[in-house]
């Protein structure tokens, strides 16, 4: 990439986190970096080009974060604290997923994702207290990614928030896991009479 590609990379990378594509502005972006308009259409010819190497520099990113992943061996506080610390690439997975009307868009979302899962996973069953059970922890980590991107803002991103949203996920395996003692325990006492 050239040094003057970079910046408007860098610029429009922490945009597209923020505001998606609508919110990728080449007239805001030029002055951000000192730089003139037509200066981005030589450098990516049109928005397309931009976007798709906007996604290109996410998926540069992803695979740091992703050696990161198998350095730690839990997920609190080790895989919150990491997922912090990618706050703008978090949030640009989450535009990814919100805009995938767009082929570009999808793919690389599903690309990241299906990586992530796998990278993660392990950590999470681990979390949740399920390790035997993959299928559903996979299942409950979707729902934690889905109800994070509903939740997650530039604003709010916090280990309280990561935290708290993981724990719910894990407080709501206990109750079934209790109510299904429970009914095992009554069936048994049932049977017994």
């Amino acid at each position: 990439m050239q040094e003057s590609s970079k910046k408007w990379i860098e610029v429009g990378y922490k945009m597209f986190a923020k505001d998606g594509p609508d919110g990728i502005n080449v007239e805001r972006i030029s002055k951000i970096i000192g730089a003139s308009k037509s200066a981005f259409y030589r450098n990516f010819i049109d928005r397309e080009v931009y976007f798709s190497e906007l996604v290109e520099q996410h998926s540069l990113i992803c695979l740091q974060y992703f050696k990161d992943i198998k350095l730690i061996k839990q997920w609190d506080p080790d895989f919150i604290n990491l997922v912090i610390k990618y706050k703008t690439s978090v949030l640009f997975q989450i535009q990814l997923r919100k805009n995938m009307d767009k082929l570009l868009f999808k793919e690389a979302f599903e690309k990241i994702k299906k990586r992530n899962d796998k990278e993660c996973l392990h950590l999470w069953a681990a979390y949740l207290k399920i390790p035997e059970n993959n299928e559903v922890a996979l299942q409950l980590l979707h729902l934690f990614s889905d109800a994070l991107s509903l939740r997650l803002t530039c604003e709010n991103m916090t280990y309280k928030l990561l935290f708290n949203l993981g724990d719910e996920i894990r407080n709501i395996i206990y109750s079934l896991q209790t109510l299904s003692r429970i009914n095992n325990e009554s069936r048994s006492y049932t049977m017994v009479i």
